[in-house]
């Protein structure tokens, strides 16, 4: 790829992912800095939290708005 094309999915990139999350509500967004396409090998504890935070939501039941209370 040319570098201009580059820079510009660069660019694009962190409004893409802000789009995905947006999807989604309460959806965490972690950013693993400093790693590359395979972070669970360079930031193991990253993936291991976020693996759970995802299994701890699936398994819980939704939450929904409490009532308001009656005047």
């Amino acid at each position: 790829m040319s570098k201009d094309l580059v820079a510009k999915l660069e660019k694009a990139w962190p409004t893409a992912q802000q789009a995905l999350v947006g999807l989604r509500p309460q959806t965490p967004h972690l950013l693993a800095t400093g790693s590359d396409h395979y972070v669970q090998l360079h930031d193991p504890d990253l993936t291991i939290a976020a693996v759970r935070l995802v299994a701890d939501r699936a398994s819980s039941p939704p939450r929904t708005a409490s009532p308001s209370p009656s005047p």
